[in-house]
This record gives structure tokens, C-alpha cells and sequence, in this order.
């Protein structure tokens, strides 16, 4: 390529991303194609220099495309390296502020940052990819239209909220652009600094320092007075966390029609079915359920042992919680949450909106027979989602856990989708 790069190996299956040797300066590269349009942004961040932004070396032309060359940065991402502790979490966040701080101050907006793209290394640095070329999910996309250093900010505070909560800050595309932030569960204190840079007015969010602060008063201080981010590389991988998350919601739309449902739903592996088949409902909601009648108390031990009371943070919602683990088929999971919240109110498209927030990790998102009047099964970013609709009710299930996704996730929370989506049917 341009006689300098060697393209060694491809890095994804459209052949648009490779690893690369530059034969000039005997170093291996990341070579990636752009579209034009990139151009200018890619070339403005030429000029970055900070060790939490992988740097942009070149920018080349071959065969009429172009493509730019950048460090090359091996190591897990945000979105796979499994949920974060609110420690952990500040830590990273004052580490890709100050690279952000740097950019801004030389007039380069990242423009799509979400959690993807942020890479650690093998020695433990977290570094920021993507500058011009991340074209990011509608979650990590602020609602103004001008790319601004705030909208920055608010993809960062997205980005750390999701790998603490395990899942994303808004449940819909309305309440993202009105700023409505699903409380947190995981990491109260951060989700307390992290809301404010969530509001739909860049003018009123606060700046970068600010947030230092606001970030600083939550990092526990080590023996040189900072949490080492190898530290946090290390930690990702070690214990599980799984996550449940039911939102729900009520939307005064009408139905459509009824999907053929089969008599029999088998379970991924081929075994029995993880719960009943839940047929379609016609009859709209017409008040607020209760959140938490949805399971009953067995229900409710079986998929969080040991769990606490159910307790409400705020109308419409009920959350179990346990501290210790007990499932056997699900091994090395720490600590369980589920939380069921019910909100009133929305536009005729949830579910397709619900559809398209079901695959942010990257992964396939199928259709779900049996469950409802429509329902999908998503990879989401810590494991496995299964959103179901029952007449002018959407409902999400999700198991999120730190580490790689366990594949025998998916019947659990198939059948807790189905408990909820039977104890709703009888409403």
C-alpha cells in the first residue's frame, strides 16, 4: 500500500480493517478504510498526541479508496471486557477526560464515542480509538445536531454509565432526547455526577472540569494516591456479576396484528422449553401494573437466590437484589439484580425502538416465537436480552454479567421473560 504498508492479516470480515506493517519505520500499524467525508476529521486528529488517544500516523490513498494508518492497540474493549465497579469506572472516566481535555484544546471533537472503542492495553492504559471514523450506535449519539466538546461529554458519561449498569442510561429514543436518565442501581454516586452531563442542552451541561471534580471526589485514594488502571485491566476479567433488567412500557398505541404462535417453544440447547408460551393479548392496559406481582416469591428465589426484600426507588418499579449467588447453572456469578420498572406513556414505534437498543453489543438480534404478541432475543452488551410486547406493554429482560457472555444465560432469561409475560397476560 502506497509502497510502505504490507497488509499482514484482515481484521474483519469485509476486508476494510488490517493489520499492517510499515516497512519504513519496521513497526506494525492498523491500516482502515474511510469514506471521503472522513477525510477531514480523520486528518485534523493527526495532530493529537496523548497516551489515552491511539494516535492517527497517515492518512493514504490506494486503488481510488483511502485509508488511514494508526497505532496499533490490542487488548479488550469496553464492551466486552464485562461490567465495571463504580471504582474502576472513575478511574477510566478520568482517564479518557484528560485525553478528551487534550483534543478539545486543539480543536478536535471525537464525534462517536461509545464503549467499543475504548481499548485496554496489555500494560494496563485505557485508550480512546475512532477519532472521525466511529459512526456510533443512536444510544451514544447526544440529541443536538452540531458535534460540539459537550457532545463529547455526554458520550463519555453514556459510555460509563453502561459499563457499570449494564445497560444503557435512557430506555427509549424519547427519553434520550429529553434527558430522562434511568436512575442507577450499580453506581449510584457516579450515575449522580453522570446525570447532569446527560441533559439534552450542551449550554447546560457542566464543562470537563467540573466533572474532574466531581469524578476525583469519588476515587478512592491508593497508596500513591490513585487507582492504577492495570489494576482495573486485571479486575475485569475476575468475578461475575449478572444484571437483570425488566423495563416495561405502557404505550397508548394500538396493537398490531397477532403473530402465529407455535404450540411448543424449544429452549436454545434443544432441551425443554424455559417457561410457558405466553399467547398474544388484544386488551390494552389501561392503568399501571404492579411491577412488582409480576413474579411470585418462587419465581423470584429461583432467578435471585437469597434476594432482599423487593424494594421501589420510585413509582412503577420493584428491584430484587442479592449479595451472594446460589445458581448452579450459571457459575462464578457473584451477585444478582432484578428490576422490573413500568412506565406510562411513549410513541406507536416502542418496540422497534426497543429492537434497535437490543443488539448495542454487536450481536445478532432474532425474532422470539411464543412469547406475546412480538417478541426478539438480542445480544446486549454484557450477555443476552429478550423484549417482548404484550398489546400497548413493551417489556425488556436482560442478564448481564461481567466477563464473556455464558451462554446458558439465554434460557434464564427467557424464562424469566415469560414468568413477567404470564403474570401480565392475567392483568
Amino acid at each position: 500500500m502506497s509502497g510502505r504498508y504490507r497488509l499482514v492479516q484482515a481484521l474483519d470480515p469485509a476486508q476494510t480493517l488490517w493489520r499492517a506493517r510499515d516497512e519504513v519505520l519496521h513497526r506494525d500499524v492498523t491500516v482502515r478504510q474511510i469514506e471521503d467525508s472522513a477525510l477531514d476529521a480523520v486528518r485534523a486528529a493527526t495532530v493529537l498526541r496523548h497516551p489515552g488517544l491511539v494516535i492517527v500516523h497517515d492518512v493514504v490513498e490506494q486503488d481510488g479508496r483511502s485509508w488511514v494508518v494508526t497505532e496499533l492497540t490490542e487488548g479488550p474493549s469496553l464492551a466486552t471486557s464485562g461490567l465495571m465497579d463504580e471504582p474502576q469506572a472513575v478511574a477510566v472516566g478520568l482517564a479518557l477526560l484528560d485525553a478528551l481535555v487534550s483534543a478539545h484544546a486543539l480543536g478536535v471533537v471525537h464525534g462517536g464515542i461509545q464503549p467499543d472503542g475504548v481499548v485496554f492495553t496489555a500494560d494496563g492504559q485505557v485508550k480512546l480509538t475512532g477519532f472521525g471514523i466511529t459512526r456510533p450506535h443512536e444510544a451514544y449519539t447526544p440529541p443536538e445536531a452540531v458535534t460540539v466538546p459537550a457532545s463529547d461529554l455526554w458520550a463519555l458519561a453514556a459510555t460509563l454509565y453502561t459499563a457499570v449498569e449494564g445497560r444503557v442510561p435512557f430506555a427509549d429514543l424519547g427519553a434520550l432526547r429529553n434527558g430522562q436518565v434511568t436512575p442507577s442501581l450499580r453506581g449510584r454516586r457516579l450515575g449522580a455526577v453522570l446525570a447532569p452531563l446527560l441533559g439534552p442542552d450542551p449550554a447546560a451541561r457542566p464543562d470537563s472540569d467540573l466533572v474532574r471534580r466531581g469524578l476525583r471526589d469519588l476515587l478512592p485514594a491508593s497508596r500513591d494516591g490513585r487507582l492504577r488502571l492495570n489494576r482495573i485491566a486485571v479486575a475485569l476479567g475476575a468475578a461475575a456479576i449478572v444484571a437483570v433488567v425488566v423495563p416495561a412500557a405502557v404505550f397508548a398505541s394500538l396493537p398490531g396484528e397477532p403473530k402465529k404462535t407455535p404450540a411448543a417453544l424449544p429452549a436454545a440447547n434443544g432441551g425443554p422449553a424455559p417457561g410457558p408460551v405466553v399467547p398474544p393479548r388484544s386488551k390494552e392496559f389501561v392503568s399501571m401494573p404492579d411491577a412488582c406481582s409480576l413474579l411470585t416469591d418462587a419465581q423470584a428465589e429461583t432467578l435471585v437466590p437469597r434476594h432482599d426484600k423487593p424494594s421501589s426507588y420510585q413509582p412503577g418499579t420493584c428491584n430484587w437484589r442479592s449479595k451472594v449467588s446460589l445458581r448452579p447453572d450459571l457459575p462464578g456469578s457473584l451477585s444478582f439484580d432484578l428490576t422490573i420498572r413500568i412506565e406510562l406513556g411513549g410513541g406507536e414505534d416502542a418496540f422497534d425502538q426497543a429492537k434497535r437498543f437490543g443488539g448495542l453489543g454487536g450481536g445478532p438480534v432474532s425474532d422470539l416465537a411464543g412469547l406475546g404478541n412480538e417478541a426478539f432475543l438480542g445480544s446486549g452488551l454484557r450477555g443476552t436480552s429478550v423484549v417482548y410486547r404484550l398489546a400497548n406493554v413493551v417489556v425488556t429482560v436482560e442478564y448481564a454479567r461481567r466477563g464473556d457472555p455464558n451462554p446458558k444465560m439465554r434460557p434464564v432469561a427467557e424464562r424469566g421473560a415469560r414468568w413477567s409475560a404470564e403474570a401480565l397476560n392475567r392483568v
